[in-house]
C-alpha cells in the first residue's frame, strides 16, 4: 500500500507491507542526521512523525530511507527536534526577523545531532539553507 505523507517533502510517501508488518516511511525519521527543510512542512512532519508513534504502528518495522530501521525512540527524538525547531522559527517570525537570523539557528540545532566530524560542515551549511528557505517560504512570501 503506498499513503501520502507529506512533511519532509511535498509528495512524500510511505509504502506500507501490512502482512509482514514492515512500514518504508523515507525521509520522515533519518538517522542522527539533520533534516532538511528545504520544502518541509514542519506541522505535517510532525504530524507523520505522531502516527507512526501510535497504535496502528506498534507493531511494525519502520524503516527509514537515510539509515534502516528505527526505534519509536529514535522517531520521537526526530519530534521534538522538529517541534524545537518550529517553535524557535515562529518565535522570529512573530518578532519579524530577518531571514539570516534563522539561518544563525543552524548551529544550535546542530547540536542535537551527533554528527561525523567531518561532515559537521556539509550539515551546517544544510541546515541554514533549509532555515533560510523554509523561513523564506512559509513566513516571508
Amino acid at each position: 500500500i503506498m499513503e501520502y505523507h507529506p512533511g519532509p517533502r511535498p509528495g512524500a510517501s510511505w509504502v506500507i507491507i501490512p502482512e509482514e508488518k514492515i512500514v518504508f516511511v523515507g525521509d520522515v525519521v533519518l538517522d542522527n542526521t539533520p533534516p532538511f527543510l528545504d520544502q518541509a512542512d514542519i506541522p505535517q512532519w510532525v504530524e507523520a512523525l505522531e502516527l507512526l508513534r501510535s497504535d496502528p504502528y506498534n507493531s511494525y518495522t519502520i524503516i527509514s530511507g537515510r539509515g534502516g530501521p528505527v526505534d519509536k525512540g529514535r522517531i520521537k527524538k526526530q519530534q521534538r527536534t522538529l517541534e524545537k525547531m518550529h517553535r524557535r522559527i515562529e518565535k522570529l517570525a512573530r518578532k519579524n526577523a530577518p531571514a539570516d537570523a534563522v539561518s544563525d539557528l543552524a548551529e544550535v540545532f546542530l547540536n542535537d545531532f551527533t554528527t561525523e566530524t567531518n561532515k559537521m560542515e556539509f550539515h551546517l551549511q544544510r541546515l541554514r539553507y533549509g532555515l533560510n528557505h523554509y523561513y523564506q517560504t512559509h513566513y516571508r512570501s
